[in-house]
């Protein structure tokens, strides 16, 4: 009896131990998932800003996009204004030119006494 009772006793000593140390595991387990939570929240948080970020710059994006094409459509419409101009100028060159000739043409009816 009294050898069952002694191997009795170191068994249960033994589940004892066995179960302070499954104990503190878990205490070790519930801490070490309590900061995993804290860094989930902390990386949800991160991506939220991070979100906010990026529509930020999309709008941004988009703001430069119209822009750029209001540049695109002034960009065209003075290179109309400009060929207009051009034309323009070409015919009044053209004009100027015949304006000179018939000038010259006058002038050379007139007698060199006048001329000089």
């Amino acid at each position: 009896e009294m050898c069952i009772r002694d191997r009795l006793q170191t068994e249960h000593t033994q589940l004892q131990s066995d179960c302070d140390h499954l104990k503190e595991e878990i205490e070790s387990m519930i801490k070490e998932n309590e900061k995993l939570r804290e860094d989930v929240e902390s990386y949800k948080n991160t991506i939220s800003k991070l979100n906010e970020e990026i529509e930020g710059y999309k709008e941004k994006n988009e703001q430069l996009v119209n822009e750029m094409e209001d540049y695109k459509e002034t960009s065209a419409d003075l290179r109309e204004e400009l060929k207009s101009y051009t034309s323009k100028e070409s015919s009044n060159a053209e004009e100027h030119k015949k304006a000179n000739e018939e000038l010259k043409a006058q002038l050379s009816e007139y007698p060199c006494t006048l001329r000089c």
